[in-house]
């Protein structure tokens, strides 16, 4: 075979060896980029998704105690270990993510004289503040409702159903009042949540400013607690 033209040959197929990288090199870019892009899509639909919104229905007012559902009963500091034996589960691991940094307080109702626990408290505030912070209080009340009375300014209720536990959500509304003094006092709005759970009665109630969206990822969370005891 002619020399020159085996020279051509080979010339020709070095050529396309070398320009054959560069569309390996795009290729490779274009198929990483594709695995980026559906791999933060597939990161995000692996989030859980988010927490139901309660539907609240709107009230004027809330007061709620557990004690009261009985004359002779009192409140006994506890801790988590005792509470998580009487509701079947952990509370605290219930608690939402943004709510693990409270500061949480344990007590269970009891019978003076029988010694009987006819419920348990939860309350967790932010920096341990009782007064500014946001924070939750969360009752127990075991074969009985606890003592709640709500000012209805609507009749008719909505509920929403979480695994399967029918939920009563209630909002009292923000609002600004103006005091003796001429100064203006804003109060928050004060979110509450009521559910039944086979003997067990829960009441949950937001104190200070608690938003909205955690009040309703720890009703959530708790719905599932007692679904899956």
């Amino acid at each position: 075979m002619d020399e020159q033209k085996v020279a051509a040959v080979g010339m020709a197929i070095n050529t396309k060896k070398k320009s054959r990288p560069v569309w390996v090199k795009w290729g490779a870019m274009a198929a990483c980029l594709c695995l980026v892009v559906v791999g933060v899509l597939f990161a995000h639909n692996a989030e859980p998704a988010h927490q139901i919104a309660l539907n609240y229905n709107e009230v004027s007012s809330v007061m709620s105690g557990a004690a009261s559902v009985d004359s002779k009963a009192i409140t006994v500091e506890s801790d988590i270990v005792e509470i998580a034996e009487q509701l079947g589960y952990n509370i605290y691991e219930a608690m939402p993510k943004g709510m693990k940094p409270f500061d949480f307080s344990y007590t269970t109702v009891q019978n003076k004289d029988t010694g009987e626990i006819l419920g348990v408290i939860v309350t967790g505030r932010e920096d341990g503040d009782s007064t500014t912070r946001p924070g939750i209080w969360v009752e127990v009340s075991f074969g009985a409702k606890p003592m709640i009375d709500y000012d209805f300014e609507y009749e008719e209720m909505v509920y929403s159903t979480i695994n399967g536990v029918e939920v009563c959500a209630t909002v009292v509304p923000e609002r600004t009042r103006t005091t003796a003094s001429g100064k203006e006092k804003t109060t928050p709005a004060v979110y509450t949540a009521t559910f039944e759970q086979g003997e067990d009665f829960y009441y949950i109630e937001s104190r200070g400013t608690l938003e909205q969206v955690i009040f309703d990822e720890l009703v959530c969370s708790l719905c599932k607690a007692v679904a899956t005891e």
